[in-house]
């Protein structure tokens, strides 16, 4: 048995970290110091998540060699995509947070505890090599989301928000953990490497309660991951939810998610894939179709974005059907690119919204183009990439799902993602018409101007430039495959 720490080393750093965050804040409430240390627990957050990221890149580069840790984590190259994905949207949210989280909240500590930890066992989703890590790993990160979700308790929408992810991610976890009991009744294994061993038996893979399992797992990765017709929750939640955690939730979610789908379709059922894989081009259409056709009718910028995510998670899944090393390899290139191009689209939600609401209306932003040309600036920059516009991040990421659909003969795939793109374009090019070219009646409003929305805005547009410009350079350094 390979018994070594450093398989789990990241998410050693990240769960450290909170517990750190916890005990520093429950000092400053026994000393009552509250401005000096409050202040410190984004920079304690922060100093973690950078650590985690120093840790997981040195790990990847001490060999090309997956590490394991008991037989249940496995560090390879996809775990590190993963973590590499968390971690960079964790420090973007930690970052324009900074000045924000104190105007909904008092619970400081408890926000950036729950933050950490939730990204850990994101990280964990990916690195899971048995079905119990994965669900232990996923029933943490679902549980800190619903708490992170109502922490707005002033605002009803935000507790309204919490409910409903608890509710339906509740039902989620049920299929979910049915399934994988299902899978390991027809198996008698619950490690990913048993599984597909016992699948090479003939007789095995003929088991109903094999197929049974994956319908139930597909529902509950559905759930998750926001895909037609599991998706009601998504532009409810968010919302309603504060739009540090939306952002965060966003690509937070979906890189756990599909990472976790990865594993259990590739590794755990090698020989299912085939027989899953009409199903999953079918949700992946379901997917992209709706949740762009219902983005077209959204005045609200959040709930505009909640469908867009939708779509999105429908072109990743699209791109993954093929089940060939190159579709994953595309896969995480495009969560990178979308990590960026939404949550840069989140910072400027922030920056527009007033204090007392979680949201921003389309028509909010008129004149906002004159008035503030930097700020509209990034966001049209944002929704560029968004939309699929060349030379940006987003563009890249489109054109490589087209390539992996045309390369395995998915070409009638390709062809509908490609019309959903340009059905996204509208409502995405909406808003920047309404920004440049929509006078408002009443007064622009003055947007919020601190430091780490600054810093966050600027850094997630410079890389959604980077990785259009550049996008050979991000592919190799995440899955180790040139263009």
């Amino acid at each position: 048995m390979n018994l070594t720490y450093s398989a789990i080393l990241p998410e050693i750093v990240m769960m450290g970290g909170a517990i750190a965050v916890l005990l520093v804040d429950a000092f400053r409430r026994t000393v009552r110091r509250d401005t000096p240390v409050a202040e410190s627990l984004p920079w304690i957050s922060m100093a973690t998540v950078v650590l985690a990221l120093v840790v997981a890149f040195v790990t990847r580069s001490a060999g090309q060699e997956a590490l394991l840790f008991q037989m249940s984590a496995l560090s390879d190259t996809l775990s590190f995509g993963i973590r590499l994905i968390v971690l960079v949207t964790t420090l973007l949210v930690l970052l324009i947070g900074s000045r924000y989280v104190p105007s909904f909240t008092h619970q400081t500590g408890e926000y950036y505890t729950l933050i950490l930890l939730c990204a850990g066992s994101m990280m964990a989703m990916g690195v899971a090599a048995d079905l119990l890590v994965l669900f232990i790993a996923l029933e943490t990160f679902s549980l800190s989301l619903i708490i992170l979700a109502g922490m707005f308790r002033e605002n009803p929408h935000s507790a309204e928000a919490s409910m409903k992810y608890f509710l339906l991610g509740a039902f989620a976890s049920g299929f979910f953990v049915y399934g994988a009991a299902l899978l390991y009744g027809a198996t008698g294994e619950i490690s990913f490497a048993g599984i597909a061993s016992a699948l090479s038996v003939e007789a095995v893979q003929g088991n109903a309660l094999l197929w049974a399992g994956i319908a139930l797992l597909i529902v509950g990765f559905g759930f998750k991951l926001s895909l037609v017709p599991f998706h009601m929750w998504t532009p409810d939640v968010y919302q309603g939810a504060p739009t540090t955690v939306t952002a965060f939730m966003s690509v937070g979610t979906k890189t756990a998610m599909f990472g976790a789908l990865i594993r259990v379709f590739f590794m755990a059922l090698p020989a299912g894939w085939e027989g899953a894989s009409t199903v999953l081009a079918a949700l992946a259409i379901l997917t992209m179709t709706v949740g762009n056709v219902t983005a077209l009718s959204q005045t609200s910028l959040k709930r505009m974005l909640g469908y867009s995510s939708v779509a999105h998670a429908g072109y990743v899944l699209a791109g993954l059907v093929p089940g060939t090393q190159q579709s994953i390899d595309v896969a995480l290139f495009y969560l990178f690119a979308y990590a960026f191009m939404n949550v840069g689209t989140f910072v400027i939600v922030i920056a527009i919204e007033n204090a007392t609401e979680t949201d921003v209306e389309r028509s909010q932003l008129r004149g906002v183009g004159a008035h503030w040309p930097f700020l509209s600036g990034f966001m049209a920059l944002f929704l560029f990439s968004l939309s699929g516009i060349p030379p940006l991040a987003g563009f890249f990421g489109k054109y490589l799902i087209f390539t992996a659909l045309i390369d395995s003969g998915y070409t009638w795939l390709a062809v509908l993602v490609v019309l959903n793109s340009a059905v996204s374009a509208y409502y995405y090019l909406r808003v920047v018409v309404t920004m440049y070219f929509r006078q408002s009646e009443h007064k622009v409003p003055t947007p919020q101007r601190t430091w780490g929305l600054g810093i966050g805005m600027v850094a997630a547009g410079a890389m959604v430039v980077a990785i259009g410009v550049f996008p050979s350079f991000w592919m190799q350094m995440l899955a180790g495959m040139g263009l």
